[in-house]
């Protein structure tokens, strides 16, 4: 008994220890001077203001005290002698107040101010109805006031996404043909419009140069028909033009005739702001030498020997004199061969013919020659400017000065007088042959489901592509091109290892055996990638 009493004494005192300690620090805090505001962050708009209250405790007669604020920075806030506070401009400060006290002591309370600058505009540099090309974009640009606004974010819309569809920076991506708006807005409602708009037509420069290197002008067209609303008007004697299909980029390959400067106008009749023309200028870079006399036509008479050319100086430069190289072909479009000996061994002054007659820059001149005499069995001349003399005329048309311009075999550009046109010399003998009748008829027996173009090497390769083949236009939804994966813009260039620069049938040799039930592999090539598909018919 004696020993649990012990223990429960001990407790007892140290209860009365810790309740006396409590009771004197309650005494003592009590009785401490305080004060205190009835805010201690504030936030303020620009132009507002609000009243701080203040609090004493503990103070014998409160009402005896006197009171002083004071403000850290006055640009920003600044308080009156009441306490209130007026939001100057954007930033913080610290707001203070003293409190004298009646016996002369002082208490000291503060608040921490943070003053916003609201949106009061928002202006949108960006003219108005400007186009955006089709898959092109735009930065809007804009301004916010006043500048140190505390909140700059903007909201940015479109009237119509479909068309014209912007982020969250004010990038505008034109995606069809159409107009719509775009709006900016702040977060307190302060907004800005403008009105753009994407046109079905945009060339890539207002201005183009013909060169030997470069001769395909790019234009975008983002319409529904090409075919029936786009008209394309060229005026000048300089150059001829070819469209390339391949939506939306579409290509004008434009073969230079003559030096000078013409225009190419584009324009969509169901569009009216979609108009655009383009000054061509065609200068002697648009043409090799083998083509500075550019042959406008030729013909060969077989009974007397008689090649007739008319060509035009497409240069800057007065023409002297010229030298043709001659390939006479029989009427099974074979080499004929003088005497003895292989169309090699001729020497070389037996195949070419030489004019000395002046042809001036945009002129034309027709020549005759005795061409064939050493070879009665040719039908058909193939010939190509070998050798050019390029003059600088004095008075009277006086030749001052001669420069000469030769041309390698490779360089040579071939007119044939049986196509009347430009063409590949021939590597083979035997003549190209068509297709049977009954192949037409097969193919025609089955349904692929594309639309294609023939493009020719030359305009295939100035276009990006590797070489020339069939281009699909479109792709019918469901078909069994469709469902092999074949896209539009793919360059169809061999089938069963067949090339169309040696076949140009030979999408129709393939349709046949796709008629027969025959599979086919096509190469291709797509955005510059090689594929291959294979593709089975069942009718």
């Amino acid at each position: 008994m004696k020993n649990r009493i012990l223990p429960l004494a001990a407790l007892i005192i140290c209860l009365a220890l810790v309740l006396s300690a409590v009771s004197a620090w309650a005494e003592e805090t009590a009785g401490t001077p305080l004060l205190t505001l009835d805010q201690t962050e504030l936030t303020l708009v620009k132009g507002k203001s609000q009243k701080l209250k203040t609090t004493l405790e503990n103070v014998a007669n409160p009402k005896k005290a006197k009171y002083a604020w004071a403000t850290s920075d006055d640009t920003v806030a600044t308080v009156d002698k009441g306490g209130t506070v007026k939001a100057k401009d954007g930033g913080t400060a610290q707001i203070t107040c003293t409190a004298t006290l009646e016996d002369g002591s002082e208490l000291t309370a503060s608040a921490a101010v943070t003053v916003t600058v609201p949106v009061s505009a928002v202006k949108i540099a960006t003219k108005g109805n400007i186009p955006v090309a089709y898959g092109e974009s735009l930065q809007i640009e804009y301004t916010v006031q006043p500048e140190n606004a505390t909140n700059q974010t903007i909201e940015w819309t479109s009237s119509n996404e479909e068309i014209l569809r912007v982020d969250e920076n004010g990038t505008v991506t034109a995606l069809a043909a159409g107009k719509a708006n775009i709006t900016g807005k702040s977060d307190n409602g302060k907004s800005a419009k403008v009105s753009l708009y994407v046109p079905t037509l945009h060339p890539s420069t207002d201005t183009f140069a013909v060169t030997a290197a470069d001769s395909v002008f790019h234009f975008t067209y983002c319409g529904n028909d090409f075919d029936k609303n786009v008209q394309i008007t060229a005026k000048g004697n300089c150059f001829d033009y070819e469209v390339i299909r391949n939506d939306p980029d579409i290509g004008i390959a434009m073969t230079g005739l003559s030096v000078g400067e013409g225009t190419l106008t584009v324009s969509d009749k169901k569009d009216g702001a979609a108009k655009f023309t383009v000054k061509v200028t065609v200068t002697d870079e648009a043409f090799p030498a083998g083509k500075m006399l550019l042959i406008k036509n030729a013909s060969y008479d077989p009974e007397n020997h008689v090649l007739t050319v008319t060509w035009v100086n497409t240069g800057s430069a007065p023409i002297s004199g010229a030298e043709i190289r001659i390939n006479p072909l029989d009427a099974d479009r074979n080499p004929v061969i003088a005497g003895e000996g292989s169309i090699e061994e001729i020497l070389l002054e037996e195949r070419v013919l030489h004019t000395s007659a002046l042809i001036k820059p945009g002129k034309e001149g027709t020549v005759s020659f005795a061409a064939g005499a050493l070879y009665p069995a040719a039908t058909e001349m193939q010939i190509a400017v070998d050798r050019i003399e390029k003059a600088v005329l004095g008075e009277k048309d006086y030749v001052e000065e001669r420069s000469v311009i030769e041309l390698p075999d490779s360089g040579l550009y071939w007119y044939s007088t049986l196509e009347n046109g430009y063409a590949p010399k021939p590597e083979e003998a035997e003549p190209y042959t068509a297709p049977a009748e009954e192949v037409f008829e097969q193919a025609g027996s089955v349904h692929i489901g594309i639309t294609t173009m023939a493009v020719p090497r030359e305009l295939a390769k100035a276009y990006g592509f590797a070489s020339g083949g069939v281009l699909v236009v479109a792709v019918e939804q469901d078909s069994a091109a469709d469902h092999i994966g074949l896209e539009p813009g793919d360059m169809i260039f061999s089938v069963n290892d067949i090339d169309y620069d040696d076949e140009p049938y030979m999408m129709t040799l393939a349709a046949a055996d796709l008629a027969a039930g025959l599979p086919v592999t096509m190469e291709m090539e797509r955005e510059n990638e090689f594929w291959e598909l294979s593709l089975v018919v069942n009718n």
